[in-house]
């Protein structure tokens, strides 16, 4: 009993690690959007960095898509850590290649490859999670896995802020590699660290037909957080750097602002634990949206923040990511049978990406050059509010009070 409690710890340690390896990955272009530009065009201009910061982060979700519904799939009907070592090679390995690419377009190719492993990162590390973790355990715990994006964040805001060269950054970054074996040696595991954790919700009768309706509930609440996410973490530290990284003492105004991102990320997941046993997710939802639609006005429609003011409004909406990240970590995966598990939360995961991608292209080649940074980050506005509204309805729809959630979470 004790080597198979030492065996899930080591499981989740390294589930942990793969969404760290995400988290790194995934902010490496934002923090070092002006300096990759100044690589591929020998200028750092608004319109150069914004279509920099566009190709690289389409590909990299468009990667995201792709990566995060094929391997969900494919961990469903091979081993689950198997699953997560590709995920984890593409992830970092990709990430270590851009840094050879001799054009944006080949480097946007290598961005892709890397959105790929992170989305299977993300997905595998919450199904994995949900299978591994005592179901009493889990809120408290699955909120801690979802900050392991957060912490790579924060690392790679401190390299941004110490290191100036992209191409270093990305080539320090691949130590996360050495996951790779590691997971690869667990694969025999797998069926027994899954077994004897309590799970009575549908593991047992699952059915054979695919649940498109709870999926549909994961794509729009998932989705809609993810699309504005990736706006403020695009386009917040570029705008930062662009107002007051010219001024001395503030050049690293960039590392600084994606740095607050990922504490707050940090901290408002570790709250997942406390909130998921008090109030229904769809409650905790409805208010996360809600604080973004005000830090989105109080940012862009209220004059150009000052240096200290970029920092802390990071933080605040980080705060509202961390812990939706968190619940909706800890939720959605509740929601299938461990037959679709993997698929599911991968469509949930997902989904919501290629709007974001859209979103994401059309901010860097339009917005950004009638407007830009400040006209980019107020798009954020429709995905915060279209999310507030649909948790909202969803939440009336299934008619749910936050004592039965509270009593489910306890059970």
């Amino acid at each position: 009993m004790k080597g198979k409690g030492t065996t899930v710890v080591t499981a989740y340690v390294l589930c942990w690690l793969a969404g760290w390896a995400a988290g790194l990955a995934a902010t490496l272009a934002p923090s070092y959007l002006q300096a990759i530009a100044q690589t591929f065009f020998d200028t750092s201009s608004t319109e150069a960095s914004g279509n920099v910061g566009a190709w690289l982060q389409t590909a990299f979700l468009g990667g995201q898509i792709i990566g995060g519904v094929l391997l969900g799939f494919t961990a469903d009907r091979i081993n689950r850590f198997v699953t997560m070592a590709i995920a984890v090679l593409f992830c970092i390995g990709a990430l270590f290649l851009m840094t050879l690419m001799p054009t944006l377009e080949l480097a946007a190719l290598m961005r892709m490859f890397s959105g790929m492993g992170a989305g299977g990162c993300l997905v595998l590390g919450a199904t994995i999670g949900r299978e591994i973790i005592p179901a009493k355990r889990q809120p408290l715990l699955m909120g801690v896995m979802a900050n392991s994006y957060a912490v790579g964040i924060v690392c790679m805001g401190a390299m941004r802020s110490m290191i100036p060269d992209w191409q270093t950054a990305a080539t320090l970054s691949s130590v996360c590699l050495v996951i790779v074996p590691l997971l690869i040696l667990m694969r025999h595991r797998q069926k027994t660290i899954a077994d004897g954790h309590g799970h009575t919700d549908m593991d047992d009768h699952a059915s054979t037909e695919f649940p498109w309706s709870p999926a549909l509930q994961g794509m729009v609440l998932f989705g809609c957080m993810l699309i504005g996410l990736w706006t403020v973490f695009t386009w917040l530290p570029a705008w930062a750097q662009q107002v007051h990284g010219a001024k001395e003492g503030l050049s690293g105004i960039a590392g600084t602002t994606t740095m607050s991102l990922g504490m707050g990320g940090i901290i408002g997941s570790l709250f997942t634990g406390v909130v998921a046993k008090r109030f229904h997710p769809l409650a905790i939802m409805i208010s996360c949206n809600a604080v973004c639609v005000v830090m989105v006005i109080v940012s862009t429609m209220t004059g150009t923040p000052s240096a200290t003011m970029f920092p802390l409004i990071s933080l605040f909406f980080a705060l509202a990511f961390g812990v939706s990240q968190g619940v909706l970590t800890y939720y959605i995966p509740t929601l299938f049978p461990r037959r679709w598990r993997g698929t599911g939360v991968g469509m949930s995961f997902n989904a919501g990406r290629l709007l974001t991608m859209i979103a994401l292209f059309v901010g860097g080649t339009f917005l950004i050059s009638v407007g830009g940074f400040r006209n980019a980050l107020q798009f954020g506005l429709l995905p915060f509010g279209a999310g507030l509204v649909s948790a909202f309805f969803i939440l009336h729809r299934q008619g749910a009070t936050s004592v039965e959630l509270g009593r489910q979470g306890a059970s």
